[in-house]
């Protein structure tokens, strides 16, 4: 069984939603300032979201870098640093209105020439770019606050693909872009509510408050919305045994923990000083199947493979407490029946 992240930004519930503060303290008002220190399970293998699909790059530079689309709380795709879209010519053409007045972290306002760059790049270096270009047949910069993305074939698709958060299609400043050339990016520099200050390999990833960001003006809605920052600095702090996290969280060294072993939920929820959070929906369980060799490719003997997994048991065996699980047979998270199993052809 192989565990495939599509995991939402807890951070960004954490540090810029104002109606997710924790339940204990809903009578306070949100207050500005402090560090907050996140606990992670490790360290990230790279901070260019175009590069990597690793859940840990996505949770830490999220609040970073931004698309021209994110999820809505019912995973509908709404603009982000786009204004408004229009589809066209049967679906195969879209034209992006963007955000006027947002600025990258280096001071610079971002325009059509670092989105068309920025999508690009990810159209050849990201695993959900390469994928979503095929059916690209051009991106263009009409003027410096609208870019035209048209299709070879008709297709809705490439907003969810441009709303993806992980290995997202994140806008770059084109002159990044540019010196990265078919490498990494050398400086991390997005138009996110915190800017990234450092990186000290096994100490901590640093970023801090942007003060020129452009929030939008609508209220929080999932991914979407209006992000505010209230932390002046957020303190990324690898620290892989699982033990070692939760002593932390308990004594105050940490705010944050990621990740705890099903079997401490009892224990954690019965502590006064802590709150568990299931983030529900987090990832999505699945059998992988090979289709090109051994027996597998046969379309009748994968059915027959599922038709004869009790998924119930199995869920139970791997996830223990059913507050960890359900069973659903989506491929993508939405408001579907639970009760069914996944699909595995």
């Amino acid at each position: 069984m192989r565990r495939a992240p599509r995991v939402l930004a807890l951070l960004f519930v954490l540090l810029l939603g104002p109606a997710l503060a924790w339940p204990g303290l809903a009578q306070e008002q949100p207050r500005m300032g402090g560090v907050f220190k996140a606990a992670m399970i490790g360290e990230p293998p790279s901070l260019d979201l175009h590069t990597t699909t690793a859940t840990i790059t996505y949770q830490i530079m999220a609040h970073v870098y931004e698309g021209l689309f994110t999820y809505d709380k019912s995973f509908t795709p709404i603009p982000m640093l786009a204004e408004s879209y229009i589809a066209s010519d049967g679906g195969r053409r879209y034209t992006i209105a963007l955000r006027k007045g947002v600025r990258f972290h280096n001071g610079k306002e971002m325009t059509s020439a670092d989105v068309v760059a920025s999508l690009t790049r990810w159209g050849k270096v990201a695993t959900l770019g390469k994928t979503a270009w095929r059916n690209l047949e051009a991106i263009e910069a009409k003027d410096p606050s609208t870019v035209v993305i048209h299709l070879k074939q008709a297709s809705s698709a490439i907003l969810f693909g441009l709303a993806e958060y992980n290995n997202a299609a994140a806008i770059y400043p084109k002159e990044v872009v540019d010196a990265a050339g078919d490498g990494q990016v050398k400086e991390y520099i997005g138009t996110g509510p915190y800017r990234f200050v450092e990186h000290k390999p096994d100490r901590h990833i640093k970023l801090a408050r942007f003060k020129d960001y452009s929030a939008r003006p609508e209220a929080p809605n999932g991914l979407g919305g209006k992000r505010v920052a209230y932390a002046d600095e957020i303190l990324f702090l690898p620290v892989p045994d699982v033990a070692v996290r939760l002593a932390g969280v308990e004594t105050g060294e940490y705010h944050y923990g990621q990740q705890i072993k099903q079997d401490q939920y009892e224990r954690i929820k019965g502590l006064p000083a802590l709150e568990p959070r299931i983030i529900k929906p987090s990832a999505w369980s699945t059998a992988v199947l090979n289709h090109k060799d051994g027996v597998m490719t046969s379309k009748k003997i994968r059915q027959a493979f599922q038709a004869a997994l009790d998924m119930e048991p199995i869920m139970a065996a791997g996830f223990g407490n059913k507050d960890f699980y359900r069973l659903d047979g989506a491929v993508f998270f939405g408001p579907l029946k639970v009760g069914q199993v996944p699909p595995l052809f």
